[in-house]
């Protein structure tokens, strides 16, 4: 699974302190079979990374009842964990967490399963045939890699499962921390440094040179290479200021006046209004689900599919996110889906975020988005990697004075999109950029709704990593023609020639 910048998210779990599963937020193609007879139900699974096992997950769908209990084995049928689940929903992921973690020992197998007392458990036929599942260190063989998987055992009480059927994957995954990530793994450099090197070999391949008059930056041209000595963003003026003493979360201190950390999930929720984060290191999700809520001066590290650093979801109006530095544990198979994603409220600022490590640094549609750094971004192979994107409009948007440099040749640096509605009403100014397929996209895709009061101006289009801004371009999908829409005065910024 991979990160795509429009990614569903589950409301009613939050993403996990950086930790890993093999399937997410993935459905089963089959929710229910209709065999209602007791069984264990397992899959076989290996990591590239030392760590520790957390807990257990299982689909459930129609009929899947009774007390479930998950089991941790070892390749040779022995148990070394167990745990009951407790307060499930009627549906969906459920999970269950360890009374206390297992080792998790790199190039080890193991066997996580549930007991299903009535059957009518999920199943995906055919899903370990020709192939395995990876997701980050996590890998789950096919059916026939040194041994057997998608595995079952029937019985009243369950047991060992050994057996297999035609390559069937059960719904069952497993938690775990790598250790990268225990304790906050490594933390970002409290200047906002360059997180390590890409190192997963799905990743694309590095962008050629910059052409060779990317020299010294001024105050008028070449401004990529250091923001700051022309005024924009970067490392030295956002993120988490020089001085502030961060709290670990949740060693430290976990909760405060209108949030606390929800040690079933492990993320922070901000669930009353008018609640302040102030000074929190945290590895994993910052949700805010109330009116009000302000995050500022924190460090947010988190890892895996569907990821995220902070989300502020439906209802959680007028949020101001501020001073921040969120990222993944590295660039690769560590990075976060989003730094910062935003759906269902009326109103939002966003300012002064450093962002690294992320396949899409800022999501939203509405609110002002100003002054931040989005930079060495994080890759997952297929994944979209993304700057800023926007997947509909028309409620107000601005994007302004941001620096948005994404080295990899596909997607973008800022993208308007019409994935679920039309774009309109947004207004992208003063912006320094550089990469992506295009490094804009301004709303006019192919098929969609026809684009208004789009204002795309005085945006410095950067040569750093590809001679056409993008590896396609230095931007698509304007309209000249839509109601209101305005180009004016976007330059190259090696040159200041107009970008026509």
């Amino acid at each position: 699974m991979g990160c795509s910048g429009v990614a569903s998210v589950d409301s009613t779990e939050g993403s996990i302190t950086g930790q890993v599963t093999l399937f997410g937020r993935r459905v089963p193609a089959s929710t229910a079979e209709a065999d209602d007879k007791a069984v264990e139900l397992g899959v076989r699974f290996t990591s590239s990374s030392d760590g520790q096992i957390r807990g257990v997950r299982f689909y459930k769908g129609a009929g899947n009842t009774g007390v479930h209990v998950g089991h941790l084995w070892s390749s040779s049928g022995r148990q070394l964990a167990s745990v009951t689940f407790q307060n499930e929903t009627s549906s969906g992921w459920q999970r269950a967490l360890l009374a206390a973690p297992v080792p998790l020992t790199k190039g080890t197998q193991y066997i996580v399963s549930y007991f299903a007392p009535s059957g009518h458990y999920a199943a995906d036929v055919g899903y370990f045939a020709t192939t395995g599942h990876t997701s980050g260190p996590l890998y789950a063989p096919r059916d026939g890699e040194g041994g057997g998987n998608g595995l079952y055992a029937y019985g009243a009480s369950g047991g060992f499962p050994s057996s297999t059927w035609q390559s069937t994957s059960y719904g069952v995954d497993v938690i775990v921390v790598p250790v990268a990530n225990l304790d906050a793994g490594t933390p970002p450099p409290a200047d906002g440094g360059t997180p390590p090197p890409l190192t997963d070999g799905g990743t694309p391949p590095p962008p050629p040179p910059p052409p060779p008059d990317a020299g010294t930056p001024s105050a008028t041209k070449n401004c990529a290479p250091s923001p700051h000595l022309c005024g924009f963003p970067d490392g030295t003026n956002t993120g988490v200021p020089a001085g502030v003493v961060l709290r670990k979360v949740p060693s430290q201190l976990d909760s405060g006046p209108g949030w606390h950390w929800d040690y079933t999930y492990g993320f922070i929720r901000a669930d009353q209004a008018g609640a302040v984060l102030d000074g929190l290191d945290v590895v994993g999700e910052v949700s805010v689900m109330a009116a009000n809520v302000t995050v500022k001066n924190c460090r947010i590290v988190n890892i895996g599919d569907s990821s995220f650093g902070i989300t502020v979801r439906p209802g959680a109006d007028n949020a101001v996110i501020q001073d921040s530095t969120i990222r993944g544990a590295d660039a690769a198979a560590g990075r976060v889906c989003a730094g910062v994603k935003v759906w269902g409220v009326n109103s939002l600022l966003v300012q002064r975020l450093d962002i690294s490590a992320a396949s899409t640094g800022i999501q939203t549609d509405i609110g002002t988005v100003q002054d931040n750094y989005v930079h060495d971004m994080g890759f997952k192979a297929g994944d979209h990697v993304n700057g800023f994107t926007s997947n509909s409009g028309g409620a107000g948007l601005l994007v302004r004075h941001n620096t948005f440099l994404n080295s990899f040749g596909q997607t973008d640096a800022i993208s308007l999109f019409e994935d679920f509605g039309e774009q309109k009403n947004a207004t992208v100014d003063d912006n320094l950029m550089a990469g992506g397929g295009y490094s804009l996209y301004a709303g006019a895709n192919p098929g969609g709704a026809a684009t208004s009061q789009i204002r795309i101006t005085r945006n410095r289009f950067s040569r750093l990593y590809y001679s056409t801004g993008g590896s396609y371009g230095p931007y698509t999908a304007f309209d000249p023609a839509g109601s209101g829409n305005v180009w004016d005065g976007n330059v190259w910024d090696d040159s200041g020639e107009p970008v026509p």
